[in-house]
C-alpha cells in the first residue's frame, strides 16, 4: 500500500533509534514486523506492543480491529531491560475504547544511560465527556510512567488529541512535569 511504502521511507531517510507509532492494526503486521522485508528484519529493529493486536505476535487478524501503539528501536544501539503495555481507560465506545500506552526502558549500550520510552494515543477529540476522560488518560498515563521509571528519564511519543490551549495539554506540561518537544528541541 501506499501508506506502508511512505512508513518505509520515512524510516530509511531518517534512520531513527526509536520509533513510536500509534494507529497500528493486523494489517500493519507484514510491513512492520512479519515479512523479510519488514521494517524490523531490515533496520534490526527490536519492538514492544500489545500482543493481543497480533495474536501473541503471530500477525493473524485478531478478535478486533482496535488501534494500538509500538515502540521499535535500534536493537544494536539499546539493550531493552523491560517493556510492557498498560491500560489508561476501558471506558467509552468506538474508536476511544481501551487505550493504551506500551512502554519499555532501554539501556544506551554505548553510554548506560537508561530511558522509558512509550507511546500512546489518547481518545479522538470529540464531546465534553471524551476531553474530561482525556485529562483522566494523562493522569494515569503520568501516574503509570513515573512508577515504571524509578527516577529514569520519560520520553513519550503519542498522538493526545490535544491542541497546546487543552486541559490535557495544559496538565501534560504543568502538574503532569513533560515538556513539549516542539517547543525545547533543538535543530542541529
Amino acid at each position: 500500500s501506499k501508506s506502508a511504502e511512505r512508513l518505509r521511507a520515512f524510516v530509511e531517510y531518517f534512520t531513527h533509534d526509536i520509533i513510536a507509532l500509534q494507529e497500528v492494526n493486523w494489517k500493519w503486521w507484514p510491513t512492520i514486523i512479519k515479512n523479510e522485508d519488514s521494517i524490523v528484519n531490515t533496520r534490526g529493529y527490536d519492538w514492544a506492543g500489545n500482543q493481543s493486536a497480533f495474536r501473541n505476535k503471530d500477525g493473524f487478524k485478531s478478535a478486533d480491529n482496535d488501534l494500538y501503539n509500538l515502540l521499535l528501536w535500534n536493537s544494536e544501539k539499546y539493550e531493552e531491560i523491560k517493556s510492557g503495555v498498560f491500560r489508561l481507560s476501558d471506558a467509552g465506545q468506538g474508536a476511544n475504547k481501551s487505550r493504551m500506552c506500551t512502554y519499555a526502558i532501554l539501556k544506551n549500550r554505548a553510554t548506560g544511560v537508561e530511558i522509558l520510552y512509550a507511546s500512546t494515543h489518547l481518545c479522538t477529540r470529540g464531546d465534553n465527556a471524551t476531553k474530561k476522560l482525556n485529562v483522566q488518560m494523562a493522569n494515569k498515563l503520568v501516574e503509570r510512567l513515573t512508577a515504571l521509571a524509578e527516577g529514569r528519564m520519560i520520553i513519550v511519543g503519542g498522538d493526545f488529541n490535544a491542541d497546546t490551549p487543552s486541559d490535557t495539554y495544559k496538565f501534560m506540561t504543568g502538574d503532569g512535569g513533560f515538556s513539549d518537544a516542539r517547543r525545547t528541541a533543538s535543530v542541529r
